[in-house]
């Protein structure tokens, strides 16, 4: 399976590349913005696959910046060019088996705008781009959020808005409810990173009823210790970080598409933040 996951040079996206390669026999397609970074994380990985005899799993590098339309938009056409003729994989709509959106920055690395524009708008970007070339009757999306989205939705007093950010795949919204209330809110006061994360599930809802063949999954890595994070006291590792998001790859969801899942795997509300070990989500809207 080729799995392409933005921000794949470091913390979370590193740790996942890495083991899709080494433990799954995936060809990864590792994306950075910066060439020199994402090289040399491909070498790490490239080492670790030759210290695996049998290993089948591969690693290519492949430059795209979410936050740049046209970086995107060449990317995909990359991927066609490489890997889009010949064989079986002469359909574009076969190049992928999934999209993993991991790239994303924090207040510790970007303005308000930059933090919308980089967390939310870079995986509608990737989507668009992508889900042209992904597998259309087995492809998956897992796009990456955080206990923040749901500290965002708990902290918003309008039932209805609660309700829209609690929406599920069964939610009647689009894209443009979504931008909308994204902008209405970047200046609101409120933590533009929780806004960003919260809006990533709602999108996700929106990507699984418009796309009914795809599985598209959010999800939370849990407190990681990351870039991100540090200095924030997060103790456990990018390894552990990738649990849910294999779990949105490989497993049979029996849920089926556009939920949102914790840190252990299991699918969770929106509107606080589940702690592993406690009871799954029924999935009702306790806001409608």
């Amino acid at each position: 399976m080729k799995v392409l996951v933005t921000g794949g040079n470091q913390g979370i996206g590193f740790a996942l590349c890495r083991q899709l390669a080494t433990e799954h026999n995936c060809h990864v397609l590792l994306t950075a913005r910066s060439e020199q970074k994402g090289m040399d994380a491909v070498s790490k990985i490239d080492d670790a696959i030759g210290k695996l005899p049998g290993c089948k799993g591969s690693v290519d590098f492949l430059k795209l910046d979410v936050s740049d339309d046209d970086s995107v938009a060449a990317a995909a056409a990359t991927l066609i060019e490489k890997f889009g003729s010949g064989g079986e994989n002469k359909k574009t709509n076969q190049l992928l088996g999934a999209i993993v959106n991991n790239a994303g920055i924090g207040l510790s690395t970007g303005h308000m705008g930059d933090i919308l524009n980089t967390n939310l708008y870079g995986t509608k970007r990737v989507c668009e781009h992508m889900i042209p070339l992904l597998d259309e009757t087995s492809g998956r999306i897992v796009n990456l959020g955080s206990g923040s989205g749901p500290m965002y939705v708990s902290s918003v007093r309008s039932k209805e808005e609660k309700a829209m950010l609690c929406g599920g795949p069964d939610c009647s919204l689009k894209w443009t409810d979504i931008e909308q209330y994204a902008k209405e809110n970047l200046n609101s006061g409120r933590d533009v990173y929780g806004l960003s994360k919260s809006l990533i599930s709602v999108y996700t809802g929106v990507l699984a009823r418009e796309h009914p063949n795809l599985i598209v999954s959010a999800v939370t890595p849990g407190f990681i210790n990351t870039q991100m994070t540090e200095g924030w006291g997060a103790s456990k590792s990018p390894e552990d970080g990738t649990l849910p998001i294999r779990k949105c790859i490989f497993e049979t969801l029996e849920h089926g598409s556009g939920w949102y899942y914790g840190s252990d795997g299991v699918r969770s509300q929106y509107h606080f933040m589940r702690n592993p070990g406690e009871p799954e989500y029924d999935g009702v809207n306790p806001f409608l």
